[in-house]
């Protein structure tokens, strides 16, 4: 899917053949982003305004690797990208190129993104602003350094920072409410109470509470997506269409 419109009729293609379909959106499978999510759901954070998020990974070095081309009907891998040779840099990191991917924002912060939308129960934002460049990482089109801003209609902003040019720090989600304020990462998240500190203070104190990872969210979302092909029920990580919205775990009644 690389367009709104492709989009559209993935949704439609889904929801007329009666297939379980999941996406790879695997932190809404995994342990403690559920509970995470509980927790938010319990008020211990209080009203929450701003979720910050952020991914870093370095890509300066021009990423190759071997392939075939020989085992590869190129044509119909490009499918309705328009007519090019051959490429074994777009066919292996294709999601940095405009013809295949979109770049920071489709392929890593909508991981992201998602996860916020899914807490906070949100509609579609009410504005969007954003800005990319590529300063640094030649051997890409798409930015390496971006920023967004989503206001949603529920009353929180959501921001989003990434750059490819640097790793430290790795990836995460942190809403900040008026009781206390959640650090979320794949490896665990953390909450840190309000009135701990001085405001003034730039480190933080020892967590109120803290909850690591004890599994793989990409292994729990398969099974979640087979269990939901074996119950017909709509899997974790897949939005229902816009006309016939589902909540996870409601049955489809579908067939097939």
């Amino acid at each position: 899917m690389h367009s709104l419109a492709e989009g559209e009729l993935l949704l439609a293609g889904v929801e007329n053949s009666g297939r379980v379909f999941a996406s790879g959106t695997q932190q809404r499978s995994w342990d403690h982003y559920l509970l995470a999510k509980q927790t938010i759901d319990s008020g211990l954070l209080g009203q929450i305004t701003l979720a910050q998020c952020y991914w870093y990974q370095n890509r300066i070095a021009r990423q190759d690797q071997g392939f075939d081309a020989a085992r590869l009907d190129w044509k119909k891998w490009i499918g309705s990208a328009p007519d090019q040779p051959f490429d074994p840099l777009r066919f292996n990191r294709w999601r940095y190129f405009w013809d295949f991917g979109g770049g920071i924002f489709a392929d890593l912060m909508t991981h992201r993104i998602d996860i916020i939308q899914w807490v906070m129960k949100s509609p579609a934002p009410s504005l969007v602003q954003v800005c990319g460049a590529k300063y640094a990482v030649a051997w890409i089109e798409c930015p390496d350094t971006v920023t967004a801003t989503f206001q949603f209609p529920n009353n929180y902003t959501a921001i989003y920072y990434g750059t490819m040019v640097g790793s430290l720090e790795g990836g995460g989600i942190i809403f900040r409410g008026t009781e206390a304020m959640m650090k979320l990462t794949r490896d665990s998240f953390a909450i840190y109470r309000e009135g701990t500190i001085p405001q003034e203070f730039t480190g933080l104190p020892d967590p109120a509470v803290v909850e690591l990872s004890k599994g793989d969210g990409t292994r729990t979302n398969r099974e979640n997506w087979l269990d939901c092909i074996r119950s017909r029920a709509q899997p974790n990580s897949m939005y229902a269409p816009r006309w016939r919205r589902r909540t996870p775990g409601e049955s489809s009644h579908a067939e097939g």
